[in-house]
């Protein structure tokens, strides 16, 4: 049962002159569950929940949508006091928006910093509230224990600037001591260069396979495979025709696209991977597509393309926007009856071809670690050859702030989630990371580009150690014509025309320079990488193919740490060359492919200095 705030809306007008609802706890009509508190404090009100495992506790405020700006931006303080999530990412503490149309947006908080007050954000806009009357917000702990508290709700016209706040208290000792072993019993292996991939896609973007910058790019950036034709936006792609299907699945969701007769580009896909002798990790359409379009568009492939190791059967199909069509509303049954036919179908097809069939994989929800009935439902089964995983780690991103800084800089332990999930089910099952990355913020910065390079460093440690057979990893996106994306890796620049590289993009092209045609043998380091039981150095050490020592590092620390490295037990002779790529924690800064900001540094000895926040490579020569 719930209680009702008997008040009456009270408006403010912002700079814009734009008048917004007050929803203050104290003006506001707000609905409050049984067990909630308020407190009058110097600071306003304060709505503090007490978490169950098994209910779903929510204060809510709902408004007319007229009475609301074009970007609606819910904001309060909160804070969490020994809050624990629950299994699936939803089940945690949380500011969220509904709508009567059936759209929502949330903001899961997550559990990484607690009892400090913070803002915390989620944002919505008309285009997405388009035919909804009524707007609800809400606070809430979803099936998560602890307390979860807020203060000071409020709607904005706009987002509040970025704030950096570095959410603990730095190490008293920032030197770390590491020894390179390379004598010892251990053994060496080719780079599996599937595991420098990218996830690729051009819808709306005003470029695409055909254009000279695409291909140039891609000769540039030196990948060995690619995913086509990319991720949802393959669920409803027409490989008869090249463009989307026009059906009731795909035109929710891209009718923008199917009015102005996009079309994928194949022709141009498939001529630059002949040309730069690049293999295709392709993406399979279960949607609207059955065994026999399956088994006729792998044998086309087959004809046009240099190599396909790998289909994928489907994208993110455990989710119901994504499980439409033969499906059945993303029924496990259904999937698995479909594909099953579908791999039967294909292996027959390219039997007849005398042709060995790719290698084909199914998708697995996975979400945050937790085994859900659909991914229950693959395990009992074994006609397919890999799973496909996107261990993507969604942070409260909206108003990025403290909240936003501890999660993007936990993000490989939550990544690691996923990853303990697969180890312990599906064992030495092949898995393919189509897709990864941190989502959750509006805009890029530079500390995301660096959560990413640590969630890098937690793939590469886990494969080289045999923890996990990961057979590709694709970071998620190569190309945005939004510059300011917090995901792509390239994008057009506004002014010139030319093709620009991210942070991301600048890390990433350093990342295949290194492990590229290398063989690798990663040694264990003799100290602890963790320093005071938070996020610090990431630490990897590459033997290349020349006999050069490569350790790779990346310092999360807002300080600049000391290495002490040694090779088999010496340093005093050892030479090195130390390249470093750093800045400022909120910057996002466009790089001309010439010019990649990458700072080198070289001497002799044993200590060296990583700048703070920042990705390195220290070549350590003999």
């Amino acid at each position: 049962m719930y209680w009702k705030c008997l008040c009456v809306f009270t408006f403010y007008t912002t700079a814009f002159g734009i008048t917004i609802p007050d929803i203050s706890f104290d003006t506001a009509p707000w609905h409050f569950p049984p067990n909630a508190t308020t407190t009058k404090t110097p600071n306003g009100t304060v709505l503090c929940l007490t978490g169950n495992a098994n209910e779903y506790v929510k204060a809510t405020v709902t408004l007319p949508l007229s009475a609301l700006p074009w970007q609606v931006v819910f904001i309060s303080d909160v804070i969490l006091k020994d809050v624990v999530p629950g299994p699936q990412s939803f089940m945690d503490a949380k500011l969220k928006i509904n709508a009567n149309n059936n759209y929502y947006e949330a903001s899961n908080i997550g559990s990484t910093f607690q009892y400090v007050w913070a803002g915390n954000a989620v944002v919505a806009d008309h285009s997405a509230l388009d035919g909804a009357t009524n707007v609800t917000f809400e606070i809430s702990i979803q099936q998560a224990t602890g307390v979860f508290c807020s203060r000071s709700p409020r709607v904005l016209g706009e987002l509040p600037p970025p704030e950096f706040s570095y959410p603990w208290k730095l190490p008293q000792n920032t030197t770390i001591e590491f020894a390179v072993d390379t004598k010892s019993d251990g053994t060496t292996t080719q780079f599996n260069e599937y595991l420098l991939s990218c996830n690729s896609q051009f819808v709306n973007a005003g470029i695409g396979y055909e254009d000279k910058q695409v291909m140039d790019l891609l000769q540039w950036l030196g990948l060995r495979i690619l995913r086509f034709p990319g991720g949802t936006v393959g669920n409803f792609y027409n490989w008869k025709t090249d463009q989307f299907y026009n059906d009731t699945w795909a035109r929710p969701k891209f009718s923008r696209a199917i009015a102005a007769n996009f079309t994928f580009e194949y022709p141009g896909y498939a001529e630059s991977m002949a040309n730069l002798k690049m293999d295709s990790m392709l993406m399979f359409n279960v949607i609207e597509d059955d065994p026999e379009d399956s088994a006729m568009r792998l044998m086309a492939r087959l004809k046009s393309l240099p190599n396909i190791p790998w289909v994928e059967l489907g994208n993110e199909n455990y989710d119901p926007a994504q499980g439409g069509g033969n499906l059945n509303h993303s029924d496990p049954k259904a999937y698995i009856q479909l594909t099953k036919a579908m791999v039967a179908a294909m292996r027959k097809a390219a039997g007849s071809m005398g042709k060995q069939s790719p290698l084909i994989a199914v998708n697995l929800e996975a979400d945050n670690g937790y085994l859900s009935p659909w991914d229950k439902a693959i395990l009992a089964e074994n006609y397919y050859d890999g799973c496909i995983m996107h261990p993507y780690v969604v942070v409260p991103g909206a108003f990025y702030n403290l909240f936003t800084v501890a999660a993007i800089l936990n993000a490989s332990e939550r990544m690691n989630n996923y990853f303990n999930l697969y180890e312990t089910n599906f064992q030495d099952r092949p898995l393919i990371l189509s897709e990864w990355g941190i989502l959750g913020t509006n805009v890029g910065t530079f500390l995301q580009t660096l959560g990413q390079a640590s969630q890098f460093m937690l793939i590469m440690k886990l494969v080289s150690t045999g923890r996990l057979n990961v057979a590709e990893a694709g970071i998620h996106i190569l190309y945005s014509s939004n510059t300011e994306s917090a995901n792509a890796l390239f994008s057009t620049h506004p002014a010139t025309n030319n093709t620009v590289a991210t942070p991301t993009g600048a890390w990433y092209k350093k990342m295949l320079e290194v492990f590229l045609d290398s063989s690798w043998r990663v040694t264990e380091l003799s100290a602890p990488t963790a320093l005071d039981n938070i996020p610090s150095l990431d630490a990897l050490s590459v033997t290349t193919n020349n006999g050069t020592i490569a350790v790779v590092m990346v310092n999360k620390l807002n300080t600049e740490i000391y290495v002490n490295a040694s090779v088999n037990g010496e340093c005093s002779n050892m030479k090195y060359t130390l390249e470093s790529f750093s800045d400022s924690p909120l910057s996002w800064n466009l790089y001309e492919l010439s010019s990649l900001p990458w700072i080198s540094v070289s001497g002799s000895g044993c200590k060296v200095l990583l700048p703070s926040f920042s990705m390195n490579v220290l070549w350590l020569y003999k």
